[in-house]
């Protein structure tokens, strides 16, 4: 199996809004006002619909999926936290944190993977939820598939029992640490942070205080012969760390990443990255702002 996924799910934000169930853990998002709601859900949805073609475009296959009118969830637009792909036909459920985001997690879009993939469902999510031991998919894990190592920071998003249970399962080797934000608070989700293509990894550094665990992420990735490209907390919270590395039809590897990123981003990193692929800058102001979630949290990684 690649490590590099050609075909993504994504959901179109049709309730999009800014949630209040997941304010005290994500430092990200800004509130959004009743009066405003409209006029955002709808430039939301068009951000989102750009972003879908700018894939297509690029070569990219789009598994694209309506949001539910009911029940309602603001944080829909993003797949990748209640379930993920793997190799050998596995897909997995995660336990949510947000009591209105477990409402994400959508029997017809399981079915429409086990009848048209034949993958076989993991439920991770309900003797976790019911322990109050959560881990948010691919927002709490970044998984180099390559080398099997799972890389994970705390948060209240992010239990490290849940974590440990779920490396076991899957058999891969773990590595979780502290990383915090400008304002010492943690950082919810670990791809708000780090983001790992098959050569390269970006990784804000500066969040994790401690420098045992600095080093032995360090170590990990030199390991693993990925190239350190480190951002500051500055970039880290314009979503710098927020991207995924993909390909199109021809095999080619695309990073995608959003305007506010990579407007972040100094003329030495873009250069950088540019060694390793095809940079791919979609517009998502509308979103990042009010849901604290960038580009990489809206495509969830399908391996066929």
């Amino acid at each position: 199996m690649s490590d590099r996924s050609k075909h993504i799910l994504m959901i179109r934000p049709t309730h999009f809004g800014s949630n209040p169930q997941t304010f005290d853990s994500n430092s990200f998002q800004s509130e959004l006002k009743p009066e405003e709601q409209r006029i955002i859900q709808e430039l939301a949805v068009k951000e989102w619909e750009t972003f879908v073609q700018t894939l297509r475009e690029n070569g990219v296959r789009v598994s694209e999926f309506d949001d539910h009118d009911e029940p309602m969830s603001p944080d829909s637009v993003f797949p990748n936290n209640w379930i993920s792909f793997h190799e050998g036909k596995k897909m997995v459920t995660y336990p949510m944190y947000a009591p209105n985001r477990r409402l994400e997690r959508r029997a017809d879009i399981i079915e429409h993977f086990q009848s048209e993939y034949t993958y076989e469902l993991l439920d991770f999510a309900t003797e976790q939820e019911k322990a109050q031991l959560y881990l948010e998919g691919t927002g709490s894990l970044v998984l180099d598939r390559q080398n099997k190592v799972a890389y994970a920071c705390v948060s209240p998003r992010t239990s490290p029992q849940a974590f440990d249970k779920w490396t076991q399962k899957m058999g891969y080797r773990g590595l979780i640490f502290q990383a915090v934000n400008q304002e010492g608070k943690e950082i919810y989700h670990t791809n708000v942070m780090m983001a790992l293509g098959r050569e390269f990894a970006i990784v804000c550094m500066e969040a994790i205080p401690d420098p045992v665990s600095r080093e032995a992420l360090t170590q990990s990735l030199k390991e693993s012969h990925h190239k350190l490209i480190a951002i500051t907390l500055e970039q880290m919270a314009s979503f710098a760390g927020n991207m995924l590395e993909i390909e199109n039809e021809e095999g080619e590897a695309l990073l995608v990443m959003s305007r506010q990123a990579h407007e972040s981003l100094t003329n030495i990193q873009l250069n950088e990255l540019e060694k390793h692929c095809q940079l791919l800058v979609v517009a998502v102001d509308e979103l990042e702002k009010y849901s604290g979630g960038s580009v990489r949290c809206m495509m969830a990684e399908i391996f066929d």
